[in-house]
């Protein structure tokens, strides 16, 4: 909020380098669907396993506490919950606070002393609410893919100009569309109306005293003494208007609501069904003289609680559809309808020891022995050659090469076919 370049600045620069120039609109709706947020919270909850990982968050539980049980109250005031929000506290002295995609909002040590009163860090958080509830990150990601066009167009210093220029403009209209929004939430969830520029005035002040004054037209955010003066305003608007705080219950900011209750797993990949994410499968169906295709994408990898969860993507003919997956020593699991929380797991398929049979429920499991396949995507040896059936289904056999997955399925009775086509693993 307060540095000149921000840590969604850094996400943004990153995505923006690795994501190609979109053929359509469908290309760009596979990181940021219309409807779908479950890849910006993948994305973002990638990004916050890294900061675990690398020792980044605050173990000062006071400040922690404190953080969530505001963010909290604020969550509980939204109209609508894209997301599953979260807050965490990251351990640097800085003074500064940042949303990254879908949902998960990071505050500093550095801010949280330089703001002691609840309602100054009422109002930063409320503004990274803000950033989320607007979905900045898809709209600045969006807007960036069509600048970046004319600035190829244009090409040289001038296309270089036009397109920071570009970037800085879009981050201010964010900045001031957040201000707006986290001062509606910030009143709504009963916090005083009479001290709601007081963050802003706290970081016009440190701007001030480290020299990071800079003109507007060259800054990410707008000129802070300017915000001042419309949040104030905008806070008179709706007071005027007959705004009044609202009642709630602060809500279960868990990750089971994205990830549903992760089974106890042993933390062991499977070699027969891997899942790093970029990989794709394009597979060619025949049945009864007719043939047809669709592909399998990993779109994501988030881990959670120690397990990978790989989010995948099943593209057919008329449709696409959305499941995660865990693969774990000697099992795969499944889950699906990922927009409800109470979606369970269940176990798609068990890896039998060699020759012998596994039974699940209604389900079996027959090892069949190992043999070499050949599709249009190569010549696959020692494939795991599997037989499963089930109740009420017709049995089919699968051949699973190892760091490949699947690569022919046939459905006996019927003589379906499956055949992998082509497969693309991660650069």
């Amino acid at each position: 909020m307060v540095r000149r370049f921000s840590f969604r600045t850094l996400i943004l620069s990153v995505l923006l380098m690795l994501a190609p120039l979109p053929k359509a609109q469908s290309d760009l709706e596979l990181i940021f669907g219309r409807g779908d947020t479950g890849k910006e919270i993948e994305m973002g909850r990638q990004v916050y396993d890294q900061m675990k990982k690398s020792g980044l968050l605050s173990r000062n539980t006071a400040m922690v506490q404190r953080t969530e049980r505001i963010f909290s109250q604020l969550v509980a005031c939204l109209p609508q919950k894209l997301y599953p929000y979260q807050v965490v506290v990251v351990a640097s002295s800085e003074i500064n606070a940042n949303c990254l995609p879908g949902g998960y909002v990071t505050v500093f040590e550095g801010l949280l002393t330089a703001m002691p009163e609840d309602d100054e860090l009422a109002f930063v958080l409320a503004h990274e609410i803000g950033h989320a509830a607007r979905r900045h990150t898809m709209s600045l990601f969006k807007k960036l893919q069509t600048d970046y066009v004319i600035a190829m167009v244009m090409g040289g210093q001038q296309g270089s100009s036009y397109l920071t220029g570009a970037f800085l403009s879009h981050s201010r209209e964010h900045e001031t569309e957040a201000d707006r929004f986290g001062t509606e939430l910030y009143l709504r969830a009963g916090f005083d109306a009479k001290v709601v520029s007081r963050a802003m005035q706290v970081l016009a002040d440190e701007g001030d005293k480290r020299g990071q004054r800079v003109p507007e037209y060259q800054s990410t955010h707008p000129d802070p003494r300017r915000r001042v003066k419309e949040i104030e305003k905008t806070a008179a608007t709706l007071l005027e208007r007959g705004l009044k705080p609202i009642s709630v219950t602060a809500p279960d900011l868990s990750i089971q609501a994205v990830f549903g209750k992760i089974p106890t797993l042993s933390s062991e990949a499977v070699s027969w069904f891997p899942l790093d994410a970029g990989m794709q499968w394009s597979y060619r169906v025949k049945r009864d003289g007719a043939t047809s295709q669709y592909s399998v994408r990993v779109v994501g990898v988030s881990l959670v609680d120690g397990s990978s969860v790989a989010r995948l993507e099943t593209s057919l003919p008329s449709s696409k559809i959305s499941s995660q997956w865990i693969a774990d020593k000697d099992r795969v699991w499944r889950r699906g309808r990922l927009n409800s929380p109470d979606s369970p797991w269940a176990v798609e398929l068990i890896i039998p020891r060699d020759n012998a049979t596994e039974k699940l429920g209604t389900k079996e499991f027959q090892s069949l022995g190992y043999e070499d396949v050949e599709t249009p995507a190569g010549k696959f040896a020692n494939c795991l050659k599997m037989r499963v059936r089930g109740e009420g289904t017709p049995s089919v056999i699968c051949w699973y090469a190892s760091g490949t997955g699947l690569v022919k399925r046939v459905q006996e009775g019927t003589g379906t076919e499956e055949l992998l086509v082509s497969l693309r693993r991660p650069n």
